[in-house]
């Protein structure tokens, strides 16, 4: 997400916008607003916007890739379950 914001020009636009508006963001989006404090960020680091004063472990409940299930459901054809992070330490 960041690089996309960073290609499209919309970096540092999301970065005013997050420090004079309210924002919400999970999963990548709490990555992207985390002030820095990611666990298993990739390689070269993350570049993030800044807002939230949380500690993100990526993928923290388990690999993406061995963890996740699919599934059927009633009414659906399937349905997917990814792993996602966790907040480790939030700021009061």
């Amino acid at each position: 997400m960041a690089l996309l914001a960073r290609i499209s020009g919309l970096l540092e636009p999301l970065r005013n916008f997050s420090r004079r508006k309210p924002v919400w963001g999970t999963c990548a989006g709490a990555i992207l607003l985390s002030n820095g404090g990611v666990v298993g960020a990739k390689k070269g680091g993350q570049e993030v916007i800044g807002g939230f004063d949380v500690r993100v472990e990526r993928n923290g409940w388990g690999s993406q890739v061995r963890e996740s299930i699919i599934t059927s459901l009633a009414n659906y054809n399937h349905a997917s379950h990814i792993i996602a992070n966790r907040c480790t330490s939030v700021a009061p």
